[in-house]
């Protein structure tokens, strides 16, 4: 049977601003995609995001 990917958790998703990563999810356990997190997140102001 083919598996897609190198048998790392997938899926991921990627918080990018202007180049430089602020959040990075991937795979179905501890670091799994958080909506709400990701929500406000998204509505901080790049200044709040450098902390």
């Amino acid at each position: 049977m083919d598996r897609i990917g190198s048998g790392r958790d997938t899926p991921g998703v990627k918080y990018l601003w202007n180049g430089n990563e602020f959040k990075y999810y991937d795979g179905i356990n501890e670091n799994k995609f958080n909506g709400a997190e990701f929500k406000k997140l998204i509505k901080k102001p790049y200044s709040e995001l450098k902390k």
